[in-house]
């Protein structure tokens, strides 16, 4: 059967192809080498050799060519690539934050509507219209969308596919950036001393040494050092993650956290610094509760 239906092709059709079996073989030089491939069917077959001249033409083998084809298979080895290269503006490697940055805007390329797109098939025009559609509620995130899905290209196009070059030129949403105001000193001390003792304490520590909100509450008590006046938040609490950060504390701060860890000294290392004392918590109640009603109270002095 093979051997008839190859036997209806033109003499130049059959070039480099015959029947090998119960399948058809294709054997085509590369670089003074003859390299082999095999088929189902005749049609099968013309299709390889059609592949592998356009490899040819490329200056590749058979063998170098790349098994990546769609913007999902692109976007997962670059996700994989970013887990073992070190970065080039920190020398280090990505922590698991930036791993998880990176899954996050590469997913719409790996789920989305381009995820089996070949990334030498991907419509400009079809990507600008999902970016601005996308901006129109999460702008910042489109943003970083499209420079993933721009990495990704840059990625494939180094290893040599074939890219839809006009993709790069997409235009990434312009949005207005919200800035935030700092607290002043009044509004600090409304903050704080509308808060129970502890956690007018944790806020007070806040806002004057500037530490962020995940840094207080996970601060321990061995990562305090009265007597030197320092709290070290180690690397893995900071969001820079470049080493332990060290803060140098005023007086009076050093005085707030003396106050606050008088009733947990004698707990064991594990505790918060700024976690309630034992006798402030209570046992929750189960459905809902109303917060009782206080009268304003009267502000202490301020801290300078």
């Amino acid at each position: 059967m093979l051997r008839a239906r190859l036997a209806e092709l033109t003499p130049s059709m059959r070039r480099g192809l015959d029947v090998k079996g119960d399948r058809v073989r294709l054997r085509m030089e590369f670089r003074g080498a003859t390299k082999t491939g095999y088929a189902d069917d005749v049609d099968a077959a013309l299709l390889l050799r059609a592949d592998w001249r356009a490899l040819k033409a490329q200056g590749l083998m058979p063998d170098e060519r790349d098994d990546l084809t769609t913007l999902r298979d692109y976007a997962l080895a670059l996700l994989d690539r970013k887990r073992v290269d070190v970065s080039r503006k920190t020398r280090r490697r990505l922590s698991e934050r930036g791993l998880d940055h990176w899954a996050q805007i590469l997913r719409p390329w790996i789920e989305g509507p381009f995820a089996n797109a070949p990334v030498d098939k991907l419509n400009r025009n079809r990507i600008d219209d999902w970016v601005r559609a996308r901006a129109e509620d999460h702008p910042k995130a489109a943003a970083d969308e499209l420079g993933a899905l721009k990495a990704v290209l840059r990625f494939a196009r180094s290893r040599e596919a074939a890219i839809t070059g006009a993709v790069l030129d997409v235009e990434a949403p312009v949005w207005e950036v919200r800035k935030r105001e700092a607290l002043t000193i009044e509004n600090l001390d409304l903050l704080a001393w509308s808060a129970p003792a502890y956690a007018t304490r944790a806020i007070l520590f806040a806002g004057t040494t500037g530490l962020r909100w995940n840094e207080l509450v996970n601060l321990r008590t061995d990562d305090v050092d009265l007597d030197a006046g320092t709290v070290t938040i180690p690397d893995a609490g900071t969001k820079e993650r470049a080493g332990d950060k060290v803060v140098d504390l005023f007086d009076d701060e050093v005085e707030l956290l003396r106050e606050q860890m008088t009733p947990v000294r004698d707990v064991a290392d594990t505790r918060t610094a700024f976690l309630p004392p034992p006798d402030r918590v209570r046992p929750r109640v189960p459905g809902p509760r109303r917060r009782p009603l206080r009268p304003p109270p009267i502000p202490p002095p301020r801290l300078v």
